[in-house]
């Protein structure tokens, strides 16, 4: 397999131009609301559109494609991929985050922060196949398919929530987190089967620490990360990428790590 460069003179042959920027526009409206020294809000809403955007082509197979089988004959390539100007794409979101903070005097303070958002991008339109590429081969080809127009659609979750609280009562610090990451999904290609689509579904992390301040600029946290040890959903077992010998867990998505917990001690100055 090989992965030309833009401006190989091979990409030419098939009709795949140099790729040019991208233009993107991008609109946003937003509302922000405070009430007195312990409630601030905002919302904001946004949408982008990206034209020409610049994506890598799904691996063509000289097996498949006549003008690739002429053309790599004797190369001992057997399937070839490039960037282009394959798509246009649109984003839209909307992003919440509330802060509360309060004191208690001598027994402390406390926060609470709540983030929120919720987006969606979709494919709009596709850029033809050049004719020198499809030429000799009946059934249309496509310069993106299935697994990276789900890389852009549902690889990363539409939707992430945030919620920390935060109590100080003198020199000790408590931080409580709550992280959720929704559902995703993915698309494989296992060999000699049909595609196969998989969703991966929501998930809830949390995390929690407790700082000491030594001295005044010193202070020792120590705290863990997805302290309940939460992993992804597993790939299916009758997906290439798992026969393979991959860590059972998809590469095709973006939804959180698969480490699972860990903990940790900082020691942190302020100069």
């Amino acid at each position: 397999t090989k992965q030309y460069r833009s401006d190989d003179p091979f990409l030419e042959s098939i009709g795949i131009t140099k790729p040019k920027a991208e233009i993107s526009w991008d609109y946003n409206v937003g509302l922000t609301v405070k009430a007195g020294s312990k409630f601030l809000f905002t919302v904001d809403a946004y949408q982008i559109d990206i034209t020409d955007r610049i994506v890598i082509s799904e691996a063509l197979s000289a097996n498949n494609i006549a003008a690739l089988r002429t053309r790599l004959l004797g190369t001992g390539i057997q399937q070839i991929s490039f960037f282009t100007n394959a798509i246009n794409t649109q984003t839209k979101g909307i992003d919440f985050v509330t802060t509360y903070k309060t004191g208690f005097g001598k027994a402390g303070r406390f926060s609470a922060n709540l983030g929120m958002t919720f987006n969606q991008t979709k494919v709009e339109n596709f850029k033809p196949t050049p004719s020198q590429l499809q030429e000799g081969t009946a059934r249309p080809i496509a310069l993106i398919d299935t697994i990276n127009i789900a890389l852009i659609e549902t690889a990363q979750p539409r939707q992430k929530i945030i919620l920390s609280l935060n109590y100080e009562i003198g020199a000790l610090g408590f931080v409580v987190r709550a992280n959720h990451f929704g559902a995703v999904a993915a698309w494989e290609k296992p060999a000699n089967l049909p595609h196969i689509r998989q969703e991966f579904g929501g998930k809830t992390l949390f995390d929690a620490s407790i700082s000491y301040a030594i001295l005044k600029k010193l202070s020792l946290t120590i705290g863990g990360n997805n302290i309940t040890d939460v992993y992804p959903d597993k790939v299916l077992t009758t997906l290439s990428a798992y026969t393979f010998g991959q860590a059972p867990f998809n590469r095709n998505v973006n939804q959180f790590g698969f480490n699972g917990a860990y903990y940790y001690t900082s020691l942190t100055f302020r100069f």
